[in-house]
């Protein structure tokens, strides 16, 4: 169920793990799903969608009957749920795959789980399997790409994943190319070309923003390649979100700016707004809930309800601060 609604979600995607067994499943068009296959255990169940983060819960269908399990509004995937990120390209070997990581003998050569503290234990791999990595390294080059995302709604948006590379060669031919692409016009940017051997899962973000004008139809895109030679090559990438930053992006040149009362009820004044032309109000999930142009200092937000929120404020040659807030 979407947690900031409470309303059914949809063909939502659920896997259920327990010593007795593993179960993936597609939920019905009103979010649900029945129990009766199930052996008699406690299962972990990871359900989201796309769009969606992803929880984790646990149910035992002999001590329940009936039981709801909520998600919120975010592209995130920690890949445990098959979330329908398209693979592409006609490798030899080295496909693309959603699977668990082969615990690699040497921990030098690659890594032996998936990214620590996500949920589950599977990421996308270059199919690299027993008995050894490389055994089915990759030869030529296989694409992976997400589905698209709409962040046209977000102030400031940020995407990051993990990754990790490993090859033998040093002439560094292959790699790990990332792009943005944009769906409405076809156009893609790179944003990076990962060709240095990092054997250990990395961290890495992009404001997108700064690479594509619109972002209301993007998604990411992968093309792992290993450049046409004979030489080892493997990659992995896990922990795929989409966040806001609430950071302030200007320095105010030693002026005190801030948004008053706080918490307020109705009216907000902002001290110093003189640099400040116009206002964007949006919720904890990056939802723009109103916009418009500052006058005299005010903001009249009295239609909002009770709760947390992050007022952006816009002056010339890209001047922007934001401001978590607190309505009563």
């Amino acid at each position: 169920m979407n947690q900031e609604t409470n309303i059914p979600i949809p063909d939502a995607q659920v896997y259920l793990s327990s010593i007795a067994g593993q179960h993936e499943i597609e939920c019905n068009q009103l979010g649900g799903f029945a129990t009766q296959m199930l052996e008699l255990a406690t299962y972990e169940v990871y359900s989201g969608k796309w769009g969606y983060a992803e929880s984790l819960d646990t149910i035992n269908p002999v001590e329940t009957t009936t039981k709801h399990f909520f998600i919120s509004h975010q592209y995130k995937d920690d890949f445990i749920l098959n979330n329908s990120w398209l693979v592409g390209g006609q490798p030899e070997s080295g496909q693309w795959e959603r699977t668990i990581p082969y615990p690699f003998d040497t921990e030098s050569l690659a890594p032996s789980t998936d990214v620590s503290g996500d949920l589950g234990n599977k990421c996308w791999l270059t199919q690299n399997e027993i008995p050894w990595p490389g055994f089915e390294d990759l030869n030529g080059s296989t694409t992976l790409t997400s589905p698209p995302m709409d962040l046209s709604d977000m102030l400031n948006p940020v995407m990051e994943f993990s990754y990790w590379l490993m090859t033998d060669s040093e002439q560094e031919t292959g790699g790990l190319e990332t792009y943005l692409l944009d769906h409405n016009t076809g156009d893609q940017v790179l944003i990076e070309n990962f060709t240095i051997p990092d054997t250990t899962w990395r961290s890495f973000l992009f404001y997108p923003e700064m690479h594509l004008e619109d972002l209301s139809n993007v998604s990411i895109h992968f093309n792992a390649t290993d450049g046409g030679n004979d030489n080892l090559y493997e990659m992995g990438i896990d922990a795929f979100i989409v966040r806001e930053n609430l950071v302030s992006t200007e320095v105010m040149d030693d002026i005190e700016v801030s948004i008053y009362p706080n918490p307020f009820d109705g009216e907000l004044m902002i001290q110093n707004h003189e640099r400040f032309e116009t206002y964007v109000i949006s919720n904890l999930y990056g939802q723009i809930l109103k916009k418009g142009r500052i006058e005299a200092g005010k903001i009249n937000a009295s239609e909002l309800i009770s709760g947390v929120y992050f007022i952006q404020l816009k002056g010339e040659h890209e001047l922007s601060l934001t401001q978590k807030v607190v309505k009563h």
